[in-house]
């Protein structure tokens, strides 16, 4: 079980960055882009500032598209220790009543044993009381001898 809770864990982070990793994918892109349009100019140059404008707004876009899948991310772990503290305290309460039950059940134990202890002793007497009255009893002679 801690190995599926440990899975479930993994694929919501994997989940929650996401959209982090393909952030960090365009970013590259943007300043490819960038390198492209700063590069050197051949002829006029007309249309580099347009390039780089819009390189720069799609910058700007993708420096806070990080801000949603941390979040998420950090309210997962959050919910994720919150569960582990329910979880702790049930066992907690679970535990403690294993303990009241394995005191109740040692109890009981000694009270039987110091009933059927002496029962016990009685019964192993009284066989071996019967045994030695039958061992002692004389036997009937066997009409096998013919």
């Amino acid at each position: 079980m801690p190995s599926d809770d440990m899975t479930e864990v993994t694929r919501r982070m994997m989940e929650a960055t996401a959209p982090f990793r393909n952030m960090i994918e365009q970013m590259a892109e943007v300043s490819r882009s960038w390198a492209v349009a700063a590069g050197p100019a051949d002829g006029d140059g007309i249309g580099r500032g347009d390039a780089l404008n819009a390189a720069a707004e799609r910058m700007l876009e993708l420096s806070e598209a990080w801000i949603e899948p941390v979040r998420k991310l950090s309210d997962e772990h959050a919910n994720l220790a919150e569960e582990m503290v329910a979880w702790a305290d049930r066992h907690r309460k679970f535990a403690e009543q294993m303990a009241e039950w394995a005191e109740a059940h040692h109890a009981v134990a000694e009270q039987l044993r110091a009933w059927g202890e002496p029962v016990l002793d009685y019964a192993k007497l009284m066989s071996e009381t019967a045994r030695s009255v039958v061992q002692g009893m004389p036997r009937p002679a066997s009409n096998e001898q013919a």
